[in-house]
């Protein structure tokens, strides 16, 4: 993955991003961590880890997280999952 210098935001961000195959650890950072992880800049945040997780999917990394990122992108741009696998380029989930 690459560096980013987004601190916290970022590491929890990331964290959470990983965590999506254990639901209730998700949902433990997600709640735990809300303020670092609900504001605009933070969802952004949240979207860029899960971009950059699904460019490592798409290379062989950890390719079973990619149903739920998608799931997360989903979530967070309030848009179907399968839209946001086709404008990057991936199968829908």
């Amino acid at each position: 993955m690459g560096a980013r210098s987004g601190g916290v935001g970022w590491d929890v961000a990331v964290l959470r991003a990983y965590s999506l195959l254990q639901p209730a650890v998700a949902a433990e950072i997600a709640d735990r961590f809300s303020g670092l992880l609900t504001g605009a800049g933070e969802r952004q945040m949240q979207l860029f880890a899960v971009a950059e997780l699904l460019r490592a999917g798409s290379r062989g990394d950890h390719p079973e997280l990619t149903p739920p990122l998608l799931g997360l992108a989903s979530e967070l741009l309030g848009e179907p999952a399968e839209v946001i696998a086709r404008r990057v380029g991936l199968p829908a989930a």
